[in-house]
């Protein structure tokens, strides 16, 4: 039992900055900041981000997500973009800074993921595969394929293929030689050596 005469001290440290397994972050001080996504959000006093969302001295930043719904994360070292725990990527790989990999993913060899692109589902990437500026919502197996500016859907395959500017919508194979532009693909796809332009510019 506490003596109600007696005052009790306690000390906190305050650090700059903390972090803990990128989930949850705390900086403080007259300027502090964070970068979240490739951006960096500036708070005079206390800046907290954790479970998707980040508070200027306790008043929430509208418009900031952090990366992986606040689940564990690293800094993968050959780009310095944000891999969850749980996903498995080879030194090898290059992941740029404004990418992130949120998924259970495999990926290995000589894959190159830039230019914002994001992995959010289950995914095993090989060989020489390009992605830029892609994003991945569903399982997919990628070999030796490029996707520019494309959007996964739906479970997705692609051996030595390539998509450009494309959606993809339902379940979609892309098997040796083909090539798809400017396409949606909505209905269930097995496309082996073709050439598919949806538009043209």
């Amino acid at each position: 039992m506490l003596n109600p005469g007696v005052v009790f001290l306690f000390s906190f440290i305050v650090l700059p900055s903390v972090s803990l397994a990128g989930a949850f972050t705390i900086t403080y001080g007259s300027n502090s900041e964070t970068v979240i996504d490739g951006k960096t959000y500036k708070c005079d006093g206390m800046l907290q981000c954790w479970d998707e969302n980040c508070y200027c001295n306790f008043v929430k930043i509208e418009g900031v997500a952090v990366p992986c719904n606040g689940k564990p994360t690293i800094v993968h070292p050959n780009g310095g973009g944000t891999i969850s725990r749980l996903a498995r990527i080879a030194d090898s790989v290059y992941l740029s800074k404004d990418s992130t990999v949120c998924g259970e993913a495999l990926i290995s060899d000589q894959v190159i993921i830039q230019n914002g692109s994001a992995i959010n589902a289950t995914a095993r990437i090989t060989g020489k595969s390009i992605l830029t500026h892609t994003i991945i919502n569903k399982e997919a197996t990628i070999h030796n394929s490029v996707l520019d500016d494309c959007t996964i859907n739906d479970r997705f395959e692609a051996y030595q293929s390539k998509a450009t500017h494309a959606q993809f919508n339902s379940q979609v194979r892309l098997d040796y030689g083909t090539e798809i532009t400017g396409c949606s693909i909505n209905s269930v796809a097995l496309l082996k050596g073709k050439k598919l332009a949806c538009v043209t510019k």
